[in-house]
């Protein structure tokens, strides 16, 4: 089954190659084409044969195929029929790390499509070039896949085993394809969902059922067969999208045994509930629900929770409950009020809510020690309000930078009276991880208020934060040991920390040349960045050294490039930059992605750098630090794009640093 083709590569004439590499082609494509016709012909077979055996034939092609052969199923075909065969040439060599990358890309594999009417036999188009150049080749190339169009969004999910791109070929022909990783680390392509609008995909935790919404108002959910591959087992149809009404929502619920989506149209809520045999199935609805939108909060128009429900309704708010047993949504309590609700919202934990009228009065209402659920609590002349990510505490903005902070733990009738504190001209207080500091500023105040706890239950002021201009970020670390403050005016990234004594001071100032486009903390909080996105300008990256100091690293950004973003992997060992040229003045590899990684004495050493025929859109690693994703996109100076790719590396373990 394998074709024969004699290489003829040496160290002969750039002619003698070139002629050489042509017959090899011709070679190529002649001793593919009766391959064509033997897949077309098992793929009859196949069909010919009862739909219970049909399965059968193809596991066992798949264990007999030679080394380095790959059979590709139909995704989303009823019919188990064969679409592709690859020849993978990796297996071939000992050491496919030390090849040069743009090498391995050139031919990484040959592809080869069944002769069944869409593509004439000899019509196969030979490799195309490589679109990237690697400075040390210290990366392994894993796979490219491209969109005619553009890609809207590449991501890989949090055990580093899935690979999802959406992206579109033309402006209706809209995909999200899908990629697995086996246990040998290779990465196959295992879903293909279509539509004609854009197409957002969610995973559930265990990652083996995928939700698939698109903008065409159509909701899918997919489970992974015994092949690997996606198979839808549930869908439910929406309105499509339209001018002047948002896209249809959809998401699991936190503990990922129900979806609930909402028709923002027509206000409809659908809930799908995972039953002890393991199939999705709708809930039986004896009253239909449907939910306003919200029309004052900053917060999704619909929210899926565990247990309850919450949806809107001119002057009500009900709260809905799961019934398992009948498999419905029931009725559990209704918040009634005197003029129109804008906003309601649900606590994480489920035990408080609240509503906010069009006179700005928020009533917060809850469980009481009976078991009922009683009004709380209402705070007259509330502009903003929001309840902490555990739902333990709520924040109120009132005005004039004053702020109200109430604890929910209670179960009594009533919350506590709450603490008032003030920071003027602040209109933004934020929770720190734990939820035991605050921090308040906004863009017209110069200073940022680091708030907390002074031992017996009073909120204090602990430390101020100064800047000479509008604060646009403030952040907490994961620790709560340092805050991050940045200014666009003055132009100055700030770290605050705790010292011995348990005071806050500054411990470091960061001045760059031009503005502060991005500053923030890494996900595990050592490490930090102050970006600047201008040609030639300054960028630092910031971490904490064995002493716990703050120190900074200038980025050294390749000439003529502009950096546009930064991304930490998870150990806080590696770090990566990436940018563009302005391809008016400079069109030769116009994109860059620089892999930076500490040595074995502590310093950050320039590891690889990678230039692209493409500018970059967006660089970043994988969840577990293993490998590089890179989405760029080919031709941006179009009305419409002319196509994006994305490509994945594979960082060797070798090269990582302790």
């Amino acid at each position: 089954m394998e074709p024969s083709a004699q290489s003829h590569f040496s160290g002969s004439s750039g002619n003698a190659t070139t002629r050489n590499l042509v017959i090899d082609q011709q070679a190529l494509i002649k001793g593919l084409e009766p391959l064509s016709g033997l897949v077309a012909k098992f793929n009859k077979s196949v069909s010919d044969v009862s739909a219970s055996n049909q399965t059968q034939p193809l596991k066992r092609l798949k264990l007999d195929l030679p080394p380095g052969w790959l059979a590709t199923r139909g995704i989303g075909d009823r019919k188990p029929n064969i679409v592709g065969l690859s020849f993978s040439t990796n297996h071939l060599s000992p050491d496919a790390s030390v090849v040069d990358a743009s090498q391995s890309h050139e031919q990484p594999h040959i592809e080869m499509i069944p002769g069944d009417g869409r593509i004439e036999p000899g019509s196969i188009a030979p490799p195309k070039s490589g679109i990237f150049q690697c400075r040390t080749n210290s990366l392994e190339f894993k796979l490219k896949a491209s969109f005619g169009c553009y890609i809207q969004e590449a991501s890989i999910s949090p055990t580093s085993k899935n690979l999802f791109i959406t992206g579109c070929d033309s402006l209706r022909d809209f995909s999200l394809r899908t990629w697995r990783q086996d246990p040998d680390g290779n990465w196959s392509e295992n879903g293909w969902i279509r539509g004609s609008q854009k197409i957002f995909g969610q995973l559930n935790r265990s990652e083996d059922t995928l939700l698939s919404l698109c903008d065409d108002g159509n909701v899918k959910v997919s489970t992974l067969n015994n092949d690997g591959c996606w198979e839808e087992v549930a869908a439910l149809a929406h309105t499509p999208l339209e001018r002047n009404y948002p896209p249809v929502t959809a998401s699991f619920s936190p503990l990922h045994d129900k979806i609930a989506t909402f028709d923002p149209r027509n206000l409809k809520i659908n809930v799908l509930r995972l039953d002890s045999n393991g199939r999705w199935t709708p809930q039986h609805q004896p009253k239909e629900i449907i939910c306003a939108m919200q029309t004052e909060l900053k917060k999704p128009p619909f929210k899926t929770t565990n247990n309850y429900l919450l949806t809107l309704s001119n002057r009500s708010a009900t709260i809905w409950g799961f019934n398992d047993e009948n498999n419905c949504l029931e009725e559990k309590t209704v918040m009634h009020s005197r003029v129109k609700i804008k906003a309601a919202l649900l606590s994480n934990d489920e035990q408080h809510a609240m509503t906010r009228d069009i006179a700005k009065n928020v009533i917060i209402s809850g469980y009481d020690n009976n078991g009922d659920w009683v009004d709380k609590k209402t705070i007259p002349g509330c502009h903003y309000v929001d309840f902490s990510p555990s739902g333990c505490k709520l924040l109120a903005y009132l005005d004039r930078g004053a702020f109200m902070l109430c604890n929910c733990n209670s179960n009594d009738d009533t919350l506590d009276k709450g603490q008032f504190f003030r920071h003027i001209a602040s209109d933004t207080a934020i929770f720190s991880p734990s939820e035991n500091f605050l921090l308040s500023y906004g863009n017209q105040t110069s200073d940022v208020c680091i708030w907390g706890d002074d031992g017996e239950g009073n909120l204090i002021n602990k430390a101020w934060i100064r800047h000479q201009g509008a604060i646009n970020n403030a952040a907490f670390n994961d620790q709560e040991d340092s805050v991050l403050t940045s200014s666009l005016n003055d132009n100055t990234v700030k770290i605050q920390s705790l010292d011995s004594q348990g005071q806050w001071q500054e411990q470091l100032v960061v001045q760059l040349k031009g503005r502060v486009d991005d500053s923030r903390f890494s996900s595990s909080g050592r490490m930090a960045c102050a970006l600047n996105f201008t040609t030639d300008s300054e960028s630092y990256i910031l971490w904490r050294d064995d002493d716990g100091k703050w120190i900074k690293h200038a980025i050294t950004i390749p000439n003529g490039y502009a950096i546009r973003g930064a991304e930490f992997n998870g150990a806080d060992n590696r770090f990566l930059i990436y940018g563009s040229k302005d391809i008016q003045k400079d069109h030769h590899k116009p994109g860059f992605v620089q892999l930076w990684g500490r040595g074995d004495d502590g310093k950050w050493i320039d590891e690889e750098l990678i230039t692209l025929d493409h500018r970059v859109r967006r660089a970043k690693f994988s969840p577990d630090g293993d490998y590089l994703m890179i989405h760029c996109a080919n031709d941006l100076t179009c009305a419409i794009p002319k196509g994006s790719t994305a490509l994945l590396w594979k960082i060797p373990a070798r090269e990582r640093q302790s």
